[in-house]
């Protein structure tokens, strides 16, 4: 029987690899936009920009108006204060430093909590930074250790490469981006290093379904494991495509990921000299282990990415973390008998949530701070039925980290009925930085996706409102900001207020952001659109009720 059941596993093994290591047609990725192309291309990225020399003036004005008679005065000096960037965080210290003995006590306290917050999140932006350096180091040696298609198609293909592992981006860039990746497809660039870059290009600026982007990514990855070049790459993104393929179970291949997830037993062979950054190693070995598994194939996969860190990063509270995380996971795994008598399966939850409760405290005795650390405990609480504790937990990891948006989603995502109060509590809170306001927007278009008729939803008149008291705050702080109009301008529209989204559109001029509207003709289409409803005589039949309720 055991022979048996062996070689239906390795039938098994063998059809999965021979689906994921076929030849695959090339994925249409969108028509190629000239417009979008800058006139000069440069040779390289640039670094970090220079101190923007007007920062200094307006942060000492910023200040100045937290003292003035006008009560709106001094609460938009204060709301733009905290949203300062976090590169602004010296600059602070400088200003600080000159005008600190002169302050109101009461602006004083204020800007001294502000300081010691920059200070934090300077502290975990240069962690980021390091390891998003450290990403395209690797990222661009492995594109650079073979070629492809020729130097003319490569320079474009090496180019979206730097742009897509680029710290910060701006619009600008963005469309450059858009424009030389898309350039370098209809050329023929098939350098896999360029192909995975190309496919989240592509998952932000067109309809390209979560299913092409994680084939797209599997194939590169197995495409650097054969030519035996760069397999911390390949391992990376064989980990981001099951991350992308967790948030998104319909579209995943279960045979592709089960490849994936088999091939990633070698994690970390041959890493010990390369110094990889224990917290991206701590996330991908997360994106390896899914809590949908049986809880033992949980166990023989977490043992495996445990013995591996151990020799990465001996000693590290990450290894805590991941063994909390396994045991987490195997707790939500088991599955009640109904049967007479002691249930077994309740048991074995109970002791793998009682052991991932103690790896959890061990390792915020280690790292009191640490995000993920307070993350981990927020949800090992609200599986166990412990709403106040994750809240106190919650607010311990946004004081470690008050721009973590990953923790702000999770805790909306544990909330019943009063997410909705919840995320209109962050449009309060004014924490624009991080975008945390925005999540209310989100909100509202998972609804809508549920309910399956964008326009009955968002048409309500609370949703319409919501949308607006976002957008209209935002966009009066940071008018400038072209992304988050054209996001405004599209919402407008879905919310069939024409007016407005006209207006909005007309401001944007050339200002419209490709990871809305994708094209320039799209833009155009959009606009001229809007212009027309807007003029259109208005009628005041009143809208048709939906045949079906909507949540």
């Amino acid at each position: 029987m055991r022979r048996i059941i062996w070689s239906v596993v390795g039938i098994f093994l063998l059809i999965t690899l021979i689906v994921v290591l076929r030849p695959l047609p090339r994925e249409p990725v969108g028509p190629f936009d000239a417009s979008l192309l800058p006139k000069t291309q440069p040779a390289d990225i640039p670094g970090d920009p220079p101190e923007d020399p007007e920062l200094e003036p307006r942060i000492i004005r910023l200040i100045a108006q937290m003292s003035d008679p006008d009560g709106s005065v001094r609460e938009t000096a204060d709301v733009t204060l905290r949203n300062l960037p976090i590169a602004a965080f010296p600059v602070i210290e400088r200003v600080l430093s000159g005008v600190q003995d002169t302050l109101p006590p009461e602006s004083a306290a204020r800007i001294k909590q502000y300081r010691q917050m920059y200070e934090r999140l300077a502290a975990l932006d240069r962690e980021r930074r390091d390891q998003a350096q450290w990403i395209r180091r690797q990222m661009v040696a492995a594109f650079d250790d073979s070629t492809h298609g020729g130097p003319a198609v490569d320079a474009d293909a090496r180019q979206t490469v730097l742009l897509s592992t680029q710290w910060s981006r701006s619009e600008a860039d963005e469309a450059r981006l858009v424009a030389v990746c898309r350039k370098a497809v209809a050329a023929g660039a098939d350098d896999p290093v360029f192909l995975y870059c190309a496919a989240l290009v592509e998952q932000r600026h067109s309809d390209i379904r979560p299913r092409q982007v994680i084939t797209q990514m599997l194939k590169a990855a197995d495409v650097l494991t054969q030519e035996r070049r760069a397999p911390i790459v390949a391992q990376m993104f064989r980990c981001n495509a099951m991350a992308i393929a967790a948030k998104s179970f319909a579209d995943r291949n279960w045979l592709e990921i089960s490849s994936a997830r088999h091939t990633s037993m070698d994690f970390g062979r041959g890493w010990e000299k390369e110094q990889v950054p224990p917290a991206l190693l701590c996330q991908w070995s997360a994106q390896i282990l899914d809590p949908e598994l049986h809880p033992s194939a949980i166990g023989m996969y977490a043992g495996n990415l445990q013995r591996s860190l151990q020799r990465l990063i001996p000693g590290s509270v990450y290894l805590l973390v991941l063994e909390a995380m396994t045991y987490r996971y195997k707790g939500a795994g088991y599955v009640a008998t109904f049967e007479p008598g002691p249930d077994p399966a309740r048991l074995g939850r109970e002791q793998s949530l009682q052991r991932a409760e103690e790896l959890l405290d061990r390792a915020r005795k280690l790292e009191p701070q640490n995000s993920m650390v307070l993350r981990e405990l927020m949800l090992l609480y609200v599986q166990t039925d412990r709403d106040d504790e994750a809240e106190k937990c919650y607010r311990a990891a946004m004081a470690a980290d008050p721009d973590d948006l990953v923790t702000v989603s999770h805790r909306l995502d544990s909330l019943g009925e009063t997410q909705a109060e919840f995320a209109r509590g962050l449009l309060k809170q004014e924490n624009w930085r991080a975008g945390l306001p925005f999540l209310l927007v989100e909100w509202h278009a998972a609804r809508s996706r549920i309910a399956g008729d964008n326009i009955a939803y968002f048409v309500r008149p609370e949703v319409k409102a919501d949308i607006q008291a976002v957008y209209e705050r935002y966009l009066r702080l940071f008018p400038k900001d072209g992304f988050r109009r054209s996001e405004y301008a599209r919402y407008l529209a879905l919310c069939r207020i024409w007016p407005e989204a006209n207006r909005q559109m007309q401001l944007l001029g050339e200002d419209w952001s490709p990871r809305v509207f994708g094209s320039r003709s799209s833009f155009e289409y959009a606009r001229s659109k809007a212009a027309k409803m807007a003029a259109a005589p208005t009628t005041t039949k009143a809208p048709a009720v939906p045949e079906r309720a909507i949540p």
